[in-house]
């Protein structure tokens, strides 16, 4: 049988609700009600200045100067550095409500804060952001993701934006639409907070008004945002105004100029290119795009998403591994008005007689001190063929659970930490030598991670012919169910019980036809643990095979272990695809919509693979979506280790198919 599971990506670290909820005084750092001043109300005493063109103006409640109108142009508040402005290390709320002027750009910016003043973007300018558009939100340098903002021209809303260190959330008018995940830190900074005027990188301005403005040093819980979006107390507080007359709003801008993308590759500067290093990094500028989503990447024929864009410097990098002879390199741009493209050759000659070379990037430092009790190691190991020419120990014990990808050179490991000091060993070896890397990553357990064990049902994958099933789990050092995360076929829910005093954790389920998935997730201050498992519910008669078409096997992929992972969504772009997955005449996905990534994968966990035997995955399209063909991305996995990923399009009665064997 198979198992497949449902999560949205970004879901994967639970936010743990307090009750009752916090005083929303506590970690404030800076509050601004804009009633004619621009006084901080916080207590700390960070005051801004007016610079520009700033005038005061209506809040929600139709109050006279109780909000703060920027004009888009050249209108902002200074506020000078201090120590509470500074605090925001690991941790960051930032919560407004504004109106956008009418006439203001599509892309409907919301620069809300920025703690910088200079035009360079580096690890501490900013020190943090709160930027938004209606596709995008930015925290810092480092983090800028993609979204989609619903928000309207001359209507008040209320944005806010929270940091705990796993993932960045985002709320609009008290609700979670956005959630990703992001392990960083800022770096504080002694350049002041600048409300409306984003500096480094281009120069962005706010236009429209803001009002209640609050920035704090800790993440806010849900029911903390909640509360603050249901603050009415500025409905009736005076506002010493006179009645102010605004001026029309400008008109809307012109439609820009036809401005098909321009792709100039910078490194290498000639093509051809003899390269002394089996890697090279490979830059270009690319013009007049909007993101990564523009850009197609190609190393030898094959799509390659190893590579970053910086919307912000236009600036492409991708560092290419380079095997002996010559790689093809291709970038391809589009955007509405058209395409353009970029190629480079790249020729390595490996030198004769090299041994291996290891390199540890994570962690940078050694000893490293952790602060969860699991740690990545990340190194870039040279002139080994694959992961069986390398060796990896834990403590002085043998470890198997790492992964090492040939065409990066990248070793991958996972690793759990006990209390005080972790000892990692890489060793790798070749014909022409061996290199050895070692490092002590240190933990400090203050309180025992949360432990999960699934009772019911017993069997994983658990077939059924009714419609319910309970479920039940044993979840030990964790206080009350606000400790607690359920999701049941990649929804979240809160439909189930936790009784503390003999920590069970119970939950009964409606069914869908085939197979649904569950993950049940709990965390405490010193760590996580999750389980998931699957549910097969078939009738009587099973789920019927559709007539698939014609046929075509588009690719051959041969795995090394006997346990394969896919995950499944829609290429791309979220277009309506619908379809059905068949392997060996037995439905695995039965009429199912694909999701983006980040939006809800399906993931399939196969059960044990045959030594020889085929494996033909079809990809059964229902519909065309509305981007034709319908096209269905997989991630092969091998052994928990990413091994391939391939696009499958289909259309009705054609069908395209991978071949999976395991040749052990």
């Amino acid at each position: 049988m198979m198992k497949a599971s449902f999560f949205v990506l970004g879901a994967l670290f639970l936010l743990v609700f307090r009750t009752p909820a916090q005083n929303l005084n506590d970690g404030l750092i800076a509050h601004y009600l804009f009633n004619k001043d621009v006084q901080d109300h916080s207590g700390n005493n960070n005051h801004g200045a007016m610079r520009g063109g700033l005038q005061f103006d209506e809040d929600r409640f139709g109050n006279l100067c109780g909000a703060l109108n920027f004009n888009g142009t050249d209108g902002f508040v200074e506020v000078p550095t201090s120590s509470s402005l500074e605090s925001p290390v690991n941790q960051l709320t930032v919560a407004v409500w504004f109106k956008l002027d009418p006439g203001a750009t599509d892309l409907k910016w919301l620069t809300a804060c920025c703690k910088s003043n200079i035009t360079l973007e580096t690890h501490d300018s900013p020190q943090y952001r709160m930027q938004a558009t209606r596709v995008t939100l930015s925290v810092n340098t480092e983090f800028t993701e993609n979204l989609n903002a619903d928000v309207d021209f001359g209507v008040w809303h209320h944005y806010a934006t929270v940091y705990d260190g796993y993932s960045v959330k985002a709320y609009l008018n008290g609700r979670e639409f956005f959630d990703f995940s992001y392990f960083g830190s800022f770096s504080p900074n002694r350049m002041p907070l600048e409300i409306g005027r984003d500096m480094p990188g281009v120069i962005e301005y706010f236009a429209g008004s803001m009002d209640d403005l609050r920035i704090y040093n800790r993440a806010l819980t849900p029911r903390e945002v909640k509360a603050i979006f249901n603050d009415d107390s500025e409905r009736t507080s005076p506002k010493p105004c006179a009645p102010v007359t605004k001026p029309p709003p400008p008109p809307p801008p012109p439609p820009p100029p036809s401005m098909p993308p321009v792709v100039t590759i910078t490194d290498p500067a000639s093509s051809p290119f003899q390269s002394g290093s089996p890697r090279h990094e490979l830059k270009a500028v690319i013009e007049n795009i909007f993101s990564a989503n523009d850009v197609t990447f190609r190393v030898n024929g094959q799509n390659s998403t190893d590579f970053t864009y910086n919307r912000r410097t236009g600036e492409f990098r991708s560092t290419v591994p380079l095997p002996a002879g010559k790689t093809f390199c291709e970038i391809i741009a589009t955007n509405k008005d058209g395409k353009d493209s970029g190629t480079a050759i790249l020729e390595y000659a490996p030198p004769a007689g090299s041994p291996p070379v290891i390199t540890v990037r994570t962690p940078a430092d050694n000893p490293h001190q952790a602060p969860r009790n699991s740690q990545q190691v990340v190194a870039t190991i040279t002139n080994i063929h694959s992961g069986k020419d390398i060796g990896f120990r834990l403590n002085g014990a043998p470890a198997s659970n790492f992964y090492f990808d040939p065409a990066s050179q990248t070793f991958t490991a996972d690793v759990a930490l006990v209390g005080g000091n972790n000892i990692f060993e890489i060793s790798a070896s070749n014909k022409d030598g061996n290199d050895h890397k070692s490092g002590i990553i240190r933990y400090e357990a203050t309180l025992s991670p949360p432990r999960i064990t699934v009772t019911l049902p017993t069997a994983n994958p658990h077939e059924v012919a009714q419609p319910r099933q309970q479920i039940q789990a044993r979840i030990e050092n964790i206080k009350d169910k606000g400790d607690i995360q359920f999701r049941f076929n990649g929804h979240p829910s809160t439909s189930f019980t936790y009784n503390p005093s003999n920590q069970t954790f119970v939950t009964d389920q409606p069914l869908e036809m085939g197979y649904n998935a569950f993950e049940i997730t709990a965390a405490n201050a010193d760590g996580r643990d999750s389980k998931t498992g699957s549910i097969i519910y078939r009738p009587a008669n099973g789920i019927p095979v559709p007539d698939v078409g014609t046929v075509t096997v588009k690719e051959e992929v041969e795995v090394s272990t006997p346990t394969v992972k896919l995950i499944c969504y829609d290429h791309k772009k979220e277009d309506g695809d619908i379809v059905s997955v068949i392997i060996n005449g037995e439905v695995v996905i039965d009429k199912q919509e694909l999701k983006a990534i980040g939006n809800g994968e399906i993931v399939l966990e196969l059960p044990p693979f045959e030594r020889n035997k085929e494996y033909i995955l079809i990809s059964k399209a229902w519909n065309l979506g509305k981007i034709p063909p319908n096209t269905m991305t997989l991630k092969i996995y091998d052994g928990g280790n990413l091994l391939k990923t391939v696009v499958l399009e289909s259309e009705i009665g054609k069908s395209e198919a991978i071949r999976l064997i395991y040749r052990g």
